[in-house]
Order: C-alpha cells, then structure tokens, then sequence
C-alpha cells in the first residue's frame, strides 16, 4: 500500500478535507503548493469567510483571492472591546459579489448597517441571519428583520441579546422560520411565535417572563398545539407550575434543555421522580433530556437518596439518560444538578466532588461538563 497525499487525493476527498480548514489556510497555504491544488481550490464553492481579530491583518488578501460565487458563509465579529468591524468590511468589500451566500453573522450592528446589507444583499440563497447589536433600542432595528425575513425566506434567525423582540416584529403565519433565537421574552411573546410560525421547529430564549400567578394556559390558548421539536431556555427560573403551563403547548418535544446561570431554592426541579412523572405525563415523545441547576446545601442532607431517584429504570433503561450531582471543592455551600455531557456555560472553574447515577459512586473530577464520565482520570 503507497502513502497517498494531499495532491494525489480525489477531488471530492480534498474538498471535503476543506470543510475542516479555515478559508485562510486553503487560500494562502494549501492553493500554492501545485497546481492541481491550485485548480482544485478555484473550484471549490464552500468558503467561509471570517472577520475577526485574528483575521483583520490578513483579511483583505483572502477577499481578494476568495471565489465570490464560492462563499456560502460570512462571519462579521466584533472585538472583546465591543468595537464592529462592520464599517471595516463595507471599505473592502461589496457584498453583492457574493451572490450564493447561504448565513450571514453581524455583530456590532447599527439600524444604519441592517439597511444598507439588506439593500445590497442580492443572493437569494441566504436561509440564515445571525445578528447582535450594541444599541440600547431595538426596536427599530428588529422593524427591519421581519421584511428581510419575508424577502429572503430565511429559515435560522438568531437575535443575540435582544430582549422583548417578538413584539416588535409583526410575525406572519406565512413565515417560514424553522429555528429561532431571542433574548428574554414574555410569555405572550412566546405564545405569538408558537400560533405565527407553524414551521417552527427549534428554539432558544434567555429567559421566559411569566407574570405571577400566571399557572393555567390562557382560554384563547387552551385547544392550541405547537408541533416544535426543541426548546432550550438558557436562564431558567419558572416555577413548577410554570413550566409545566409553557410545556402544555408543545407536547410533541423531542428535545428540552434547561440552565440556570443563578442558584434555586432547593425544590422538585432537584427531584428525579419529579421529573421522570413530568416527562411521562406532558412530553411522551421527548427524547433529549438536558438541565444543570445550582442551589446550597440547606435542605440538601443525604447525596445518595438523591442520586437514586435518578437511577429508576426510567432514566436507566428507558431514556438512558445520566444525571450527576456535585459540590465545587473551592465552595462547598454550591451544589450541582446536570445532566452528562451538557454544554453549559457556567464561568466557574470544574474542580468538584461528583456522584453519578451511573453507579452512585463519589469521585473527584475536573472533567468539562460536556465530556462524559472519565472513569480512568477521575479520582473515586
């Protein structure tokens, strides 16, 4: 058997290398070595391009030796210090070349930016659009999202950091919106996008605000279903009863994710047999199970009996999900409640005393809440 390089390789095999490369490295390290490399780069039609400060010196040059008809993605980020390379962009480039570009990232966005990239923009091809923004008042800049919506028939929205926007955006039920991404939101918000997009099949929020004592689905609500399949709510802090009246209007979930960035009070959320009745009564068909909840030690006397309720043949052998509790070992007053592996960004350092419900057993562990249980690396 010969060794085989990179030149050698089929085209469709190098191409699909690419899709691992950064549109830096295949333009200015990979299409000079020959020139079969060379063609085979032209050829090519799935470039990112990226701007970003890693990027910023180099940038310029890939523009100019990037394909146009070749870029499907364009990224516009902004700096730690908040500062947008939009108005950077728009001195080098015309967006209007890129007349097959499918995702469109701006952060930094001004309502001035929205308008000019929405007049410019003349692919019919873009499905998503990402956008975050450093202005206080959104309102006008989310009154220029929902005829770009229309007018691109865009498909993932994701709105970083933008609160309350739904009221803002007149939806239509003629949307074809499949993956939406907001802010916080109301639950009258929430109750808008289930009823004004039908094709809606995933979606993220920071927070859902319901109004206290608000527990029963409104009677104008109380026949209506969603057929959404995800939902993911990454500040959670509903109460039970809560959660179980926002659930009552997707019953066919599939997926559900839950994270707390602040501590509960100790109650049923912490309860496996609370969740495995929940789960069995609204969401038959769920099939991913993600939460991480934090709370303090008061109330919380015995770690064992509370890792057995998440060891029933319900989260074992049914669902075949795992749950872990733990305590940091630098604050032992915090206590853990997740799901493994979840991605949840906690911005605390992972050193901690961990009891799965895999076996029960206590072990010290440092491994990312995203990897699996390490059974070699951690310490029982």
């Amino acid at each position: 058997m010969t060794d085989a390089s990179l030149p050698t390789l089929p085209v469709e095999v190098i191409h699909r290398i690419f899709s691992y490369c950064d549109t830096q490295t295949i333009l200015l390290s990979i299409r000079p070595l020959c020139k079969r490399l060379y063609s085979i780069v032209n050829a090519y039609n799935l470039f990112e391009l990226t701007l970003d400060p890693k990027s910023e010196s180099t940038f310029p040059l890939v523009y100019r030796l990037t394909p146009s008809e070749g870029v499907v993605t364009l990224n516009i980020l902004r700096c730690k210090s908040g500062y947008s390379r939009i108005h950077f962009f728009q001195s080098i480039c015309d967006i209007r070349r890129f007349t097959r570009l499918r995702s469109l990232t701006m952060q930094g966005v001004t309502e001035k930016d929205l308008i000019q990239f929405f007049q410019q923009i003349s692919t019919d091809t873009l499905t998503s659009l990402s956008i975050d923004s450093n202005e206080k008042d959104i309102s006008k800049l989310v009154s220029h999202v929902k005829p770009a919506i229309e007018k691109f028939k865009i498909q993932k929205l994701r709105l970083h950091g933008f609160h309350h926007a739904i009221k803002h955006m007149s939806l239509s039920v003629g949307c074809a919106l499949q993956h939406l991404e907001v802010g916080i939101c109301h639950y009258d918000e929430y109750m808008t996008v289930l009823q004004h997009l039908p094709h809606l099949q995933t979606m993220l929020m920071k927070q859902c605000i319901m109004n206290e004592g608000m527990t029963m689905p409104l009677t104008s609500h109380s026949k209506f279903r969603s057929l959404l399949k995800s939902l993911t709510i990454t500040d959670f802090s509903l109460s039970e009863q809560q959660l179980q009246s926002l659930i009552s209007f997707t019953p066919t979930l599939i997926h559900l994710k839950l994270t707390a960035e602040k501590c509960r009070r100790f109650n049923s959320v912490f309860d496996g047999s609370y969740w495995e009745d929940f789960i069995r009564n609204n969401l038959p068909s769920l099939k991913k199970f993600e939460i991480f909840f934090c709370t303090g030690t008061n109330g919380v006397d015995d770690f064992a009996q509370l890792i057995t309720r998440f060891r029933t043949p319900f989260w074992v052998e049914e669902k075949r999900w795992l749950v872990a509790w733990a305590f940091a070992t630098w604050r032992s007053d915090d206590i853990w409640l997740y799901t493994v592996p979840i991605d949840a960004d906690i911005g605390r350092v992972l050193h901690r005393c961990e009891i799965s419900s895999r076996d029960g057993m206590c072990r010290l562990t440092n491994r990312h809440l995203n990897t699996m249980f390490h059974t070699t690396a951690d310490k029982v």
